[in-house]
């Protein structure tokens, strides 16, 4: 047995090596997205004996791009080294892909952001590789193809992915870019481009909150503690009973001794009526789920956390389908009960949950839903800050508070039942420390005290945030739906778990620009570095197939300066509004102050955008001013944009106002 580990349980596979000679194995691990240091070991136990061990540390890098390349990427050459990107913001470094990692897909991509091959290469591969690519692709991922634009479409990407004259095309949260035969020339110097990953508390987390993920499926298992008024009251009746009470009763009848008979009695009777009380916080649900199901074309996803109750004590044996993962590090979800073991079998992991009398434990597990239909979302916007479509429930699940979100804004459409569609209008405006999307969606007044409101658990929709299944950027539209109908296909303690719970249903597409121009909702807006909590790069993408004049393009921003890549360098953009203070003008005190959340105070005219060399330290809200700033020469490139804010745009403000739009 090959176990290997990252601190958490370790993950354990059955391998058979023949004396003499060498094989190779792949084991997929759990990581957490905050992990920056991640220390690997695997070994050969045998019995007590370790028959040999190994120990590696691997870093993840903010500016570092690891891209995969498949064989036909390479052309017979080996795997290139290290090389700049795009633009200047880190270093790609290639790994090769075989058969180990494709035959696992997507499930053992997701540690990559950026895959390339041949031109043809897509529509050689196995139909389950090929989906699994694809779907890949549809979370989030970048795909380099080997081909040129215009050459006619390429082989097995799908009609609505077809990159256009541009060479580019979205394919849901993802991209698909056309590399016209420079992975075949061995030209790696400037070809892969940073892309967006989730990192803590970036300028995309900007969840209500609300409990802890555990607190809420504890309470959805039912959980309770009593109140404390309760527990005093019932102290204070068996106080004054056994005392005073029966200590007056058994005087008057003249029999005090026989409080010691009746005293055990009271003290029995009093400890069942407890435990009967005890009882009834617990209720007969063994186990509970909250699940996250990401739903596309090419298959759905489901990130599924469950909970299990023991009353004396138990190890509860889990069984996941093949192609899940099963999660051994809790860093994302710090109320994960640590699992003992996970062992993969040709079937799927199985895992042993050890629980403690009256605990309740958490887990959590990736992995092919096995649910079919999606929830289909469609989007155009025609003017700026104004977006409309449908979205239409083709998952066979009846759907309650679904609603639609765009960036910050969101609208509910009610309760959806299969097949049924609904027309949405959004008007998108400024986030200015407001209400974030979630809660104009399920409203602040309906939250109850445990943060949830019907169906709605806003800790499972902030754990699907953390874990990359929701993501609220330009540019894109989410759809969302409740509901109880889903269950996880997990075994549990050989039989097929059916807990009671609730899933959150998620469907995106992009905003395609319905009129001549490019809104600013149809020009997707990505955090592609972000540090310490601050979002300090985005890229801005044209709509696939536009021939935007870059001259008609200008940055909206209130943050200034700011810088844009023009394929040269980074290029300062200034605000010219006469309004706007003059170089060395510094307008507040300390270091990092947001006027409306610091001690500093503005001492500059009222109205105007105040700047540092720097950090922001502008004014925020709605009567904060934005002013439209032109792109220097060579900042559009291939329908890119990338602009850079020193010193980091706050993530509370990650909405406030930064876009690019097409002027008329």
């Amino acid at each position: 047995t090959l176990e290997v580990a990252t601190g958490g349980a370790p993950t354990s596979v059955g391998v058979e090596v023949p004396g003499g000679s060498e094989k190779e194995f792949l084991v997929l691990v759990s990581t957490s997205s905050l992990d920056t240091d991640l220390d690997v070991t695997a070994r050969l136990p045998a019995g007590s004996e370790v028959v040999a061990s190994g120990t590696t540390r691997v870093r993840a890098l903010a500016d570092t791009e690891v891209v995969g390349l498949l064989p036909g990427a390479l052309g017979g050459r080996p795997v290139p080294g290290p090389t700049t990107l795009a633009v200047d913001a880190g270093t790609a470094r290639f790994v090769g892909l075989g058969p180990a990692e494709l035959d696992r897909a997507p499930e053992s991509l997701y540690a990559l952001r950026t895959i390339g091959l041949g031109g043809d290469e897509l529509a050689r591969q196995a139909p389950a590789v090929r989906e699994g690519l694809l779907r890949w692709v549809e979370t989030g991922g970048r795909l380099l193809i080997d081909a040129a634009p215009g050459a006619g479409p390429v082989p097995a990407v799908p009609d609505a992915w077809q990159p256009g004259a541009g060479g580019r095309s979205r394919a849901g949260a993802g991209e698909i870019r056309l590399t016209a035969g420079a992975m075949a020339a061995g030209r790696w110097a400037g070809l892969v481009e940073p892309t967006s990953r989730p990192t803590p508390d970036d300028g995309r987390r900007r969840g209500f909150g609300g409990p802890p993920l555990g607190d809420a499926l504890a309470g959805d298992a039912g959980f309770r503690v009593p109140e404390l008024s309760w527990l005093v009251g019932f102290l204070a009746v068996y106080v004054v009973v056994v005392g005073p009470g029966l200590y007056f009763l058994l005087r008057r009848r003249g029999r005090p001794e026989l409080a010691w008979a009746v005293i055990p009695l009271v003290a029995v009777l009093f400890a069942g009526v407890s435990w009967a009380g005890g009882r009834g916080l617990r209720t007969d649900t063994q186990s509970v789920h909250g699940t996250v199901l990401a739903t596309g074309p090419h298959g759905s996803t489901a990130v599924t956390w469950l909970g299990f109750a023991s009353r004396g004590g138990s190890s509860v044996e889990l069984r996941y389908p093949s192609g899940w993962v099963a999660t051994t590090s809790g860093r994302d979800v710090p109320q994960l009960t640590a699992l003992r073991r996970v062992h993969e079998t040709p079937a799927g992991p199985e895992a042993t949950l050890p629980l403690d009398a009256g605990q309740f434990g958490l887990v959590s597990a990736r992995g092919p839903s096995g649910q079919p239909g999606a929830l289909v979302v469609s989007a155009r916007s025609e003017t700026d800050g104004r977006a409309t479509g449908t979205i239409r429930n083709e998952t066979g699940l009846a759907l309650t508070d679904a609603g639609v979100m765009v960036g910050p804004a969101a609208v509910s459409v009610g309760s959806l039942e299969p097949g049924e569609q609904r027309e949405w209008a959004l008007d998108i405006g400024r986030w200015d420390g407001g209400p974030p999307a979630e809660a104009l969606l399920w409203g602040p007044d309906r939250f109850g005290p445990d943060g949830e409101t019907g169906f709605t658990n806003f800790a499972l929709f902030d754990a699907a945030q953390r874990s990359g299944m929701i993501d609220m950027e330009r540019g894109d539209a989410v759809g969302l739906g409740w509901t109880e109908d889903y269950r996880p296909p997990v075994q549990a303690s050989g039989r097929t778990a059916s807990p009671e719970g609730r899933t959150l249903v998620v469907g995106s597409s992009p905003v395609l620009a319905a009129g001549a121009r490019s809104t600013d909702v149809s020009i997707r807006r990505e955090t592609v570095r972000a540090n310490g909590g601050l979002a300090s790069m985005f890229r801005f993408s044209l709509p696939d197939g536009r021939t935007t004049d870059p001259a008609k393009l200008s940055l909206r921003t209130a943050f200034f300066p700011v810088e844009v890549w023009t394929g040269e360098g980074w290029s300062t953009v200034n605000c010219t509004d006469p309004r706007c203070p003059q170089p060395g003008q510094q307008q507040f005190g300390g270091s990092g102050f947001v006027p409306g959340f610091g001690a500093a105070q503005p001492v500059c005219p009222p109205g105007v955008v105040c700047q540092g060399p720097a950090v922001f330290r502008g004014p925020v809200g709605p009567d904060a001013p934005i002013a439209d700033a032109v792109l220097p020469e060579g900042a559009v490139r291939d329908g890119v944009v990338y602009v850079r804010m020193n010193g980091g745009l706050p993530a509370f403000l990650g909405d406030s106002g930064l876009a690019l739009l097409e002027k008329a």
